[in-house]
Formats: C-alpha cells, sequence, structure tokens
C-alpha cells in the first residue's frame, strides 16, 4: 500500500474498505477499532503502510465503510492527528 500511496499523486484520496482490501489486507480488528486507524508514533505494520507513505487518515467511517488518507508532507512524528467520522466522534 506504501508503494501505491506513493505512485498515486493524490493529496487526498477516500476508499471503502472493500477498495483497500483489494490492496492490503485489512486486519479483521480494524473493521471494529478506530486505534487501527489512528497515526501512532510508533506504527503497526497496517498503520506503517500509508504513514510510510507520508499519508495519515483524516477520516474512517464504520457505517460507511471508508476511510480517507491525506498526505502530509511535513515530519509525520511531530504532529497529532484525530480521526473524525461523520456522525462526529473522534479518536487520537
Amino acid at each position: 500500500f506504501t508503494q501505491w500511496l506513493q505512485n498515486c499523486g493524490k493529496d487526498r484520496i477516500q476508499l471503502t474498505f472493500d477498495d483497500l482490501n483489494r490492496i492490503i489486507p485489512i486486519p479483521d480488528a480494524a473493521y471494529k477499532y478506530r486505534s487501527y486507524w489512528a497515526n501512532p508514533k510508533n506504527p503497526q505494520s497496517f498503520q506503517a503502510s500509508w504513514i510510510n507513505a507520508r499519508y495519515h487518515v483524516s477520516m474512517v467511517s464504520f457505517e460507511h465503510h471508508m476511510v480517507t488518507f491525506e498526505k502530509n508532507d511535513e515530519y509525520f512524528p511531530k504532529r497529532c492527528y484525530r480521526i473524525f467520522d461523520p456522525e462526529g466522534s473522534s479518536v487520537s
């Protein structure tokens, strides 16, 4: 997924979970827990796939099974992002 993001050339990418799962396997727990979509300083391999491409998750919706990635050209670990869903709840 890192390579796919680097090659797409877009600053903002919205994918359904099905579309994303065709590119990279989504862990089962990521369908239930927001923490899997966080942008931590020490990411697991699933999270590292977008962080290494200099993207962050700006929105995830479990209701609509969608995720939005946005390009981050600043040094990633210095930033703190929040994940928002359309219903207004968020996680850091």
